[in-house]
């Protein structure tokens, strides 16, 4: 049968649809602006028109709505409410013996709906702007040469000759994985596999190497150590590589099961995955916390502090999360559990409030 929403859920709906719109273009617009800020020094500097920095800003934004979705929907539920009490409609609601949760179920409808775009968003849309953003950056406006950049797994890279392919780079370790180089220079090709290599004093040191030199006749060498002179350092090799937010679901998934494969730690990965896949989860959450908070008595001055307490649960709600995921991060615990964590506990906080509204 199909659901047909009722004349106050219709009003529900429409209401805060309107202030949802109006918090989150608001917050849309100061996001953009503090982005402008930071990038319009880069082009007044490099004598390139500002122009740029305004389209670095806006290609940035779809970066900034995975957390500002769930804020805008915080305190426009809350602010929603707030209006509400001031206009008496839950004590009118009371005198007629309606439960005051039915104000919650438009709210939480709108909250999915919103979740399933911010989820789309954060997958798909969001990594491929952010490599815009960046290339905006380092190439019009700070004039740097343009570089392909792939996944930190099976890369491919030029340099003086050698075709090589890196398992897996660790920018932050300075290391590689996996590595296999080819070079053909006047009828000799040249074949070097090295099982590892840490950035040393200057040079790439690699780690049981194997090197191989054809011209008519194959000659082969096994060595534990090698200085490898021909490969660019790490922070050459840093940028070809994109950064978690340049990488879409596709590229993380592949990311953290090709380190899984190889026995190397993919917490920082999946980890960020996680973030992708339950902050996009957070409107739901944060309207089944934020409406209980939004019912008050009528009383002066009770939209602005709707709007304060808005703003310090947004603060406690990302704090007690994002404690979760840095111990996710580091390893300290399975990133799936310090995601799963903080969202069952608020979901379960939250229920419990809404439970206490009409009892």
């Amino acid at each position: 049968m199909r659901y047909k929403p009722k004349i106050f859920e219709k009003y529900i709906y429409k209401e805060h649809a309107k202030i949802l719109a109006l918090v989150l273009v608001s917050l849309s617009v100061v996001y953009t602006l503090i982005a402008f800020l930071d990038i319009v020094d880069d082009a007044i500097e490099n004598k390139v028109p500002v122009y740029y920095a305004f389209i670095a800003a806006l290609y940035r934004l779809p970066s900034g709505l995975k957390e500002l979705g769930a804020i805008a929907i915080l305190l426009s539920t809350i602010l929603f409410m707030a209006i509400s009490s001031k206009n008496l409609e839950p004590v009118i609601l009371r005198s007629l013996g309606i439960k005051l949760k039915v104000f919650l179920k438009p709210l939480v409808v709108e909250a999915a709906v919103l979740s399933i775009l911010l989820g789309i968003n954060a997958m798909f849309i969001a990594p491929p702007l952010f490599s815009k953003y960046i290339d905006t950056v380092e190439i019009k406006i700070k004039g740097k040469k343009k570089k392909r950049r792939t996944k930190p797994v099976k890369m491919w890279i030029k340099n003086e000759g050698f075709t090589c392919y890196i398992g897996y780079f660790s920018g932050r370790k300075k290391s590689i994985s996996n590595l296999k180089c080819f070079k053909s220079e006047n009828g000799t090709t040249t074949i070097i596999f090295a099982n590892k290599a840490f950035w040393t004093k200057g040079k790439w040191k690699a780690y049981r190497v194997q090197m191989w030199k054809i011209r008519g006749v194959s000659t082969f060498k096994k060595k534990w150590v090698v200085y490898l002179k021909f490969l660019p350092p790490p922070y050459e090799i840093m940028g070809r590589k994109k950064v978690l937010e340049e990488m879409n679901l596709e590229e993380l998934v592949a990311v953290v099961k090709e380190l899984n494969r190889e026995g190397i730690r993919n917490t920082r990965y999946l980890q960020e995955l996680c973030n992708r896949l339950f902050l996009s989860l957070f409107p739901i959450i944060i309207v089944i916390l934020a409406f209980p908070l939004g019912i008050s008595e009528p009383r002066k001055g009770q939209v602005a502090t709707a709007f304060v307490k808005g703003i310090f649960m947004a603060l406690l709600v990302y704090g007690i999360y994002f404690s979760f995921a840095f111990a996710g991060k580091a390893g300290i615990i399975n990133p799936v559990i310090a995601s799963s964590i903080p969202v069952a506990g608020l979901s379960a906080l939250g229920q419990r409030l809404v439970n206490r509204i009409d009892t």
